[in-house]
C-alpha cells in the first residue's frame, strides 16, 4: 500500500469519526485513488441524532475533497442511492447492533463465572 492510499484512508476515517460513525461496522480501504467504503453506515451508540439522507451526502461529498481520491465506490448495506440520492434502507441498524452488544455481552459474563458453551 502507497503512502498516498495511506493518507487517503486517514482522511477518510477522520471524516467518519467526525460525523460519529461506527468504525467498527465499515470496512475502508483505498488503492491508487479510489476509495471503497463497505459495510453498515451507522452511528456510534450514544449519539442522538440519527443519519440523514443529508447527512450521508455530506460524508461522501467531504471524501471527494479528500487530494488525491480518484473514485468512491460505497457498499453499504443500509444506505442506497440508485435514485440519485442517498435513502437509508431496511431495518435501523442502531437497534440491531444494540441487541448484538448484549448478546455478547452476556456471553463475557457467562465465561467469567465459569460457564463455558461447548
Amino acid at each position: 500500500m502507497s503512502q498516498v492510499d495511506l493518507d487517503i484512508n486517514r482522511g477518510v476515517r477522520s471524516i467518519l469519526v467526525k460525523h460519529w460513525i461506527d468504525l467498527g461496522r465499515l470496512s475502508v480501504r483505498s488503492t491508487d485513488g479510489k476509495v471503497y467504503v463497505r459495510g453498515a453506515l451507522t452511528r456510534i451508540g450514544g449519539v442522538s441524532e440519527d443519519l440523514s439522507s443529508a447527512i450521508v451526502e455530506n460524508i461522501f461529498s467531504e471524501i471527494k475533497r479528500i487530494r488525491e481520491v480518484k473514485q468512491i465506490y460505497p457498499s453499504l448495506e443500509n444506505w442506497t442511492n440508485d435514485s440519485g440520492s442517498w435513502q437509508q434502507i431496511g431495518k435501523p441498524e442502531k437497534e440491531t447492533q444494540q441487541g448484538q452488544t448484549s448478546q455478547v455481552a452476556a456471553k463475557v459474563y457467562d465465561i467469567e463465572k465459569g460457564d463455558k458453551e461447548q
